[in-house]
């Protein structure tokens, strides 16, 4: 159902998309550019989402048959974050010893990645909407993959992905395809039918929402199904595999702090993971509990402020050893609180 709401307010905010890109063509990107990066993390002008180095699993939606029959399938938490043959030995109907195409073959040893249909372009072909995780979210919009950005070829979408909006060649085969979620026009792929972000439905975020402040949004994909396995003092903890994708206090009930009778206040306060490098007026720090965490080639940041709370007090006892000195991003106009237990992992 929050689906169906999303895209319903996205429908009927179309008109305020279109100004939004200032007469850009369908495609175009309303985000500011980022600065070049590996290829690994696709292209500047597309680059890949998601976050990389962590623990835990996702189970995603697996096609069995052109019918469209499908299995659920368990994938590492960091499935599409960056560019790699993700289906190659994973994929438990198509990507095996022995299946058709089989492991190392065909679609299979494909690279590709998860995008932002909305700062997607510059690339040969269009993204098309994700079908291995359908009710998945990115600041409030529906997920794309793409394998052009990670220079790879799509062999996938034409055999495997028959609802697919670019499948539709006639404006009015569009207008059908999808259970008319498609929207045709031109773009900066020509004339096509693409999903509704892919083909400029990219409503701007409000200056505060559930996926923080509009200069300093949320990250991650919230609504999946899955489980992120986060070490905290020796310990292994559980979280949501959707962990800090919204505004929200991730840690009730999950630190030892956040359990039991005494919680500490803290644990009341609602946070997410942003983009650093989208995040110069608001304060953010790099995560603590995921070192080795990364959202498109960088540090995996934290903040309690884009979500309007404070987080812990500089007294607060901390449940993991902290760094000398952490480093910390801050709004010129107001520093940030000192860290105490950090917030998420």
């Amino acid at each position: 159902m929050k689906l169906v709401a999303l895209l319903a307010a996205s429908c009927a905010a179309f008109s305020e998309a279109r100004s939004l890109q200032h007469g850009a063509l369908r495609g175009a990107s309303i985000l500011p550019p980022r600065g070049p990066h590996d290829p690994k993390w696709g292209t500047e002008s597309c680059p890949c989402i998601g976050i990389s180095g962590v623990q835990g699993e996702f189970t995603v939606l697996i096609e069995v048959n052109k019918t469209g029959e499908t299995t659920n399938a368990q994938y590492p938490a960091d499935v599409g974050s960056f560019c790699k043959t993700w289906d190659d030995g994973l994929d438990p109907i198509h990507c095996q010893e022995g299946q058709h195409p089989g492991k190392g073959n065909d679609w299979c040893a494909q690279p590709w990645c998860f995008v932002d249909a909305c700062n997607c372009d510059g690339i040969p072909s269009p993204p098309k909407v994700s079908q291995m995780l359908p009710t998945v979210v990115y600041e409030g919009r529906i997920l794309y993959y793409s394998y052009a950005t990670c220079g790879g070829e799509d062999r996938w979408t034409v055999d495997h992905n028959a609802h697919a909006c670019v499948l539709a060649e006639t404006e009015e085969d569009c207008m059908d395809q999808k259970d008319g979620n498609c929207v045709w026009g031109e773009t900066t792929w020509g004339e096509k039918c693409l999903g509704w972000e892919a083909g400029g439905l990219c409503t701007d975020l409000p200056k505060q929402s559930e996926w923080g402040d509009h200069d300093c949004p949320c990250i991650g994909f919230g609504d999946v199904n899955g489980t992120l396995r986060i070490p905290v003092d020796g310990a292994t903890l559980e979280y949501p595999g959707d962990l800090g994708s919204v505004c929200r206090p991730w840690h009730m009930d999950h630190l030892p702090e956040c359990v039991g009778d005494n919680k500490a206040e803290w644990c009341n306060d609602p946070w997410c993971f942003v983009d650093v490098d989208r995040c110069t007026s608001v304060a953010s720090r790099p995560s603590k509990y995921l070192p080795d965490a990364m959202w498109n080639g960088h540090k995996l940041y934290y903040s309690y402020e884009t979500c309007g709370s404070k987080g812990p007090e500089p007294d607060a006892p901390a449940p993991a050893p902290a760094p000398a000195q952490a480093e910390t991003t801050a709004a010129p106009a107001a520093a940030a609180p000192a860290a105490g237990p950090p917030p998420g992992p």
